[in-house]
């Protein structure tokens, strides 16, 4: 009997502490086996007298997509690149848990799923195109953890761009199997809620803008070429004029790329240079290709330009200036015109009008050469051969042919002098030769020669 009551006791007392045992694991991390289904039916949450109390639960509670500028967007041309951001947060009740067997909880991820249109319900077409690593232990109840990753739109599919349409991507935190629900890397008290509603976004076709060049300009034409790549067709060009000193651009001509040329096809072009334009003034031509698809029209050249019409042998002579030197040059010569301004000379127009060979009545002015400083004209002989001697004069030869004393409809070319930059200034304006006097500390020294304003009828 006494047996009985020993075996009886010694029962309960297994029994007390272990019911003691389990009680006292109640509250503390549960150690769950390690699952999860590939199945991409959704998995539920584990049934309630199976999940312990303190458990985490991490939700991701946002995703947006920007681009490379910053901007939150949700279109974009199949050439650029996404930055997918999210935040994933723990809702639950506990810091973090982990699985059977495991001495320390895993890291967990926050995975990004691109599928196309609006929603993809069964996760069957999901494809994982991002993986950011959140450590362990590093998301505590009711902490929130920024994530991004970067899709580039332009090797999605399969290495190439995807295709113009609409896409979704959402993001889910401690995702351990892309096509379900089931367990993560970490047991939480729920599964389902792990994935951010859908960013849904739409790709367009990349609108490339029209290339071209404007490949040169005399007073007789412009030519060029000019292609937009979204279409094979010619398109258009628009040309514009700037009066010098102006900012207004005023629309000249509409013209068409479609001349036929062996090295771009059927995107050449040639615009003759109209009368209306070869008045003497200084203009810049600016050339727009029109972009097909109604994007910006970008320059493809533009160039200054003076003409005026020659009459018999009497040219116009065109004048330039030089900011940095503060020196103006004079030339007739069409050819040397048309490279000053990419050599840093501003057209000013037609100064006046000159030979190009010896006249009745006419006298060859000279023109000089000083390093860093600027050219210098004479119609004197005398000063001529004065400067032959000098070692810091380059004598470039004969300018033109003007008049040494005033005959029928010409007007005296003004000479002026200025010390600071020791350069001389040629006018034939009246009101020119005052103002700079008057305002630009010039010194008059008297007329230089006399020519043409407007030839002659």
């Amino acid at each position: 009997m006494k047996t009985l009551r020993y075996w009886f006791l010694l029962s309960l007392v297994f029994l007390l502490f272990s019911g003691i045992a389990h009680a006292a694991d109640c509250g503390s991390i549960i150690y769950i086996s390690n699952g999860g289904s590939s199945n991409p039916a959704v998995n539920p949450d584990p049934p309630l007298n199976t999940t312990p109390d303190s458990l985490p639960d991490f939700i991701t509670k946002k995703l947006w997509l920007v681009n490379s500028s910053g901007q939150e967007i949700y279109t974009y041309d199949w050439n650029q690149s996404i930055a997918m951001h999210s935040d994933s947060k723990n809702v639950g009740q506990a810091d973090w848990a982990k699985f059977a067997g495991e001495t320390e909880a895993d890291d967990i991820y926050v995975k990004f799923y691109l599928s196309n249109g609006y929603k993809e319900d069964s996760h069957s077409e999901w494809k994982c195109v991002g993986t950011e690593q959140i450590q362990k232990g590093n998301l505590d109840v009711g902490e929130t953890k920024h994530e991004t990753a970067t899709l580039n739109l332009a090797t999605a599919n399969n290495g190439t761009h995807l295709n113009a349409g609409v896409y979704n991507i959402v993001a889910c935190v401690d995702r351990k199997y892309d096509q379900d629900n089931g367990d993560g890397e970490v047991p939480e008290m729920h599964k389902s809620n792990n994935c951010s509603t859908e960013a849904v976004f739409t790709v367009t076709e990349p609108n490339y803008q029209p290339t071209g060049y404007l490949e040169g300009i005399n007073c007789n034409a412009a030519w060029g070429w000019t292609k937009d790549p979204n279409t094979e067709n010619p398109i258009d060009i628009h040309i514009y004029r700037k009066n010098l000193g102006s900012s207004t651009e005023i629309f000249q001509a509409s013209i068409s790329a479609n001349t036929y040329r062996s090295d771009v096809g059927s995107h050449g072009f040639s615009w003759t240079i109209p009368t209306s334009l070869k008045t003497g003034s200084a203009y810049t031509l600016i050339f727009y290709a029109l972009d097909s698809s109604g994007g910006s029209n970008p320059i493809i050249g533009q160039s200054q330009i003076s003409c005026a019409t020659p009459v018999y042998n009497l040219y116009p002579t065109y004048r330039a200036f030089n900011h940095d030197m503060q020196s103006h040059f004079y030339t007739i010569w069409e050819s040397e015109k048309n490279t000053l301004g990419s050599l840093g000379w501003l057209l000013e127009g037609v100064a006046f009008y000159a030979h190009d060979r010896q006249e009745p009545n006419t006298a060859p002015v000279y023109r000089f050469y000083r390093t860093g400083r600027g050219h210098f004209f004479t119609i004197s002989e005398a000063e001529k051969n004065s400067l032959i001697g000098s070692p810091e004069w380059i004598f470039e030869g004969v300018a033109f042919y003007a008049y040494p004393w005033q005959v029928s409809g010409t007007v005296p070319v003004y000479r002026l002098y200025r010390h600071s930059d020791m350069n001389h200034f040629f006018t034939a304006s009246e009101a020119e030769k005052n103002y700079v006097i008057s305002y630009d500390g010039h010194i008059y020294e008297g007329i230089g020669w006399f020519a043409y304003t407007t030839p002659p009828n």
